[in-house]
């Protein structure tokens, strides 16, 4: 039995979390009991199941405790309790919850933890008020301060790391955030980046950075956070605010929290073929197109444009992976041209390019208008080609947006020797081909950050930007060929002239 007093640290939510790892840890069959000792105290203790009762809850039925679950209500606070029950991914039951009819056998208590994990805006909304403070009035340290309330960190992660489904380092992205194995990788995920805001593996500063732009662009972005998602970077608390996912495309808005100012980030998924994945198999028309990824920024502009004029955003930054990177481009050109919105920064990772006529039009926007150069961060996989550590998915598109001064390209190698290092550039058309073909599973889906890794910085900036011209012949005339099999009915107009179209219509942006 474990028994804890308010008053003394760890906390009744803390000493949950313990018992709950040792719950899971138990190899015997069992659920947890939940007693009060006093206001604010509890007793918790691990009843073994009988045989009798274990075949009843392979079926389904189990012996409910009620005052446990009041006490749960207690501890977690009840209206929490029921936004948990209600997560689809979890699949508890929210009617056996209003009627204090729940077993908290290894099966639900899981879930719980689980659902605790997956802290969304209303639950740090809710825990400011309890406190008589509005969130958007608080500093990122109050914040942290709230987050370990509804979250203690140390007993969190000691479950977390025993009962959380990870994400590999070669992440194939099977869930893409659904279903009960998708709630969890995205846990892990919130998780183990806010663990690296305060314990970071990553010490310089550089690689900090490039570290965050990989979880963001790839781990996070691939599991199609909801709307409410809270997201701890090292700048502050971010939430997603709004989704636009139309046409292939899948664009999340992460905005600042308790800031008078708040950042707005762009956040682009890539190619994402898989049915469980929001318009997947849109995403891979997108990659077959003409204009590689012009669908899906067409399909979406209209009501991001709305979004962006409605909330009177100033600034913005924009970030994507391999076909998310081809998003974020042409988004950049379009909200410098179409818009009063000042684009700060385009980040791409592993990112396909685009059009030349794309990069002309962007270069004459921002003389056209006097717009101030964003900074392009280029990032890329290589290593040792005999190992297939070179991402050769950066060959196709065209050439990457840029500017003559704020351009920059990095490299991640994936591991700290620097001296065995080869691009993508590298190699005859064939090799460049059958990198192509081993990229997906293995180069373009490497998770460096999750392990100690080096960086290189590409010297030569005019080649550098024409990567994905490479292999983009060859890319062409798929598209060609596609393009006269579907009757040309798939492309639709060229994203130059729905620039001009745009850029000419009357908006209030």
């Amino acid at each position: 039995m474990r028994s804890v007093d308010a008053s003394h640290p760890p906390s009744p939510l803390a000493e949950f979390l313990l018992s709950t790892h040792a719950l899971l840890d138990n190899a015997a069959n069992a659920k947890m009991v939940i007693k009060k000792r006093k206001p604010g105290a509890f007793a918790f203790e691990l009843v073994p199941i009988s045989l009798c009762q274990g075949l009843m809850a392979l079926v389904g039925w189990h012996t409910p405790c009620e005052a446990s679950i009041k006490n749960l209500k207690e501890l977690i606070g009840h209206k929490r309790l029921m936004r948990i029950f209600l997560k689809e991914e979890l699949q508890l039951n929210p009617a056996q919850l209003w009627q204090n009819q729940v077993a908290l056998t290894k099966h639900v208590v899981h879930r719980i933890f689980i659902g605790l994990g997956d802290i969304r805006l209303e639950d740090l909304q809710e825990r400011a008020a309890m406190e008589g403070k509005v969130l958007n009035n608080l500093s990122v340290k109050e914040i942290d301060r709230l987050y370990h309330k509804l979250m203690p960190a140390h007993p969190f992660e000691k479950a977390l790391m025993s009962h959380c489904k990870q994400v590999n380092y070669h992440d194939k992205v099977v869930t893409h955030g659904k279903g009960f194995s998708g709630l969890q990788e995205r846990v892990w995920t919130v998780f183990t980046a806010k663990s690296e805001v305060f314990s970071p593996m990553h010490t310089s500063p550089t690689h900090a950075r490039m570290a965050e732009i990989e979880m963001l662009t790839s781990r996070f972005a691939d599991r199609e956070p909801p709307v409410g998602t809270v997201l701890r970077l090292k700048e502050g608390y971010f939430a997603i605010d709004r989704i636009f996912a139309q046409g292939g495309a899948h664009v999340s808005v992460l905005k600042e929290i308790s800031a008078s100012q708040p950042r707005i980030l762009l956040l682009c998924r890539g190619t994402a073929a898989s049915w469980h994945a929001t318009g997947g198999y849109l995403s891979a028309l997108n990659d077959c197109l003409k204009e590689i990824g012009s669908l899906g920024v067409k399909s979406i502009w209209a009501d991001l444009e709305q979004y962006l004029r409605e909330h009177k955003i100033l600034q913005i930054d924009i970030l994507g992976k391999s076909l998310g990177g081809a998003h974020a481009q042409y988004l950049t050109t379009l909200i410098g041209g179409a818009t009063n919105v000042q684009v700060n920064s385009l980040v791409t990772n592993c990112s396909v390019g685009i059009p030349q006529k794309v990069q002309e039009l962007f270069t004459q926007t921002i003389s056209d208008k006097g717009l101030k150069e964003p900074e392009v961060l280029i990032v890329r996989n290589a290593g040792n080609p005999q190992a297939h550590e070179v991402d050769h998915v950066p060959c196709v598109g065209g050439v990457h947006l840029h500017t003559q001064k704020s351009t920059k390209v990095y490299y991640f190698l994936p591991h700290e020797d620097t001296t065995t290092f080869a691009t993508p550039a590298e190699g005859s058309t064939m090799q460049k081909m059958l990198g192509l073909i081993h990229s997906f599973g293995f180069s373009h889906s490497r998770q460096n950050s999750l392990s100690r890794f080096s960086l290189r910085v590409g010297d030569n900036l005019a080649q550098e930007v024409k990567m994905g011209t490479h292999l983009e012949p060859v890319r062409d005339m798929m598209s060609t060929l596609f393009h006269y099999m579907t009757l040309g009915l798939v492309n639709g107009e060229t994203f130059e002239k729905f620039y001009r179209r745009t850029v000419a219509a009357p908006s209030a942006a």
